[in-house]
């Protein structure tokens, strides 16, 4: 057996290539998880502000012709509301021109 021999593997290797490898592949993949994130909130605030806008709507319709309105296509010619209907879904069930209508958003694609 020679005592001068380098038998250790050699581990510089691991620190030099694989390390810094597994270190990127870690950063991206919490990157792209913090991104989803965003998407998602941003999602959330335009459901948030398109049911907002809807009730602005609605109370004002009833102020100002004495009904509420009697469909969503209404809403949209009178008061130009737009949204991604590619994102959103909004039944509007009317009840009658004196009972505020039911309005539901439902996201499709999130």
């Amino acid at each position: 057996m020679n005592r001068f021999s380098n038998t250790k593997k050699d581990k510089s290797f691991i620190y030099r290539l694989i390390l810094p490898l597994l270190l990127f592949v870690a950063i991206v993949l919490i990157f792209l998880n913090s991104l989803g994130g965003l998407q998602e909130q941003n999602v959330q605030q335009q459901q948030e502000a398109l049911h907002n806008a809807l009730n602005k709507s609605i109370i004002h319709s009833y102020a100002t012709y004495g009904f509420y309105p009697p469909s969503l296509n209404f809403i949209k010619e009178r008061y130009q509301l737009n949204f991604n209907e590619n994102l959103f879904y909004v039944d509007y069930q009317p009840l009658g021109a004196n009972i505020i209508p039911d309005v539901t958003i439902i996201v499709l694609n999130n």
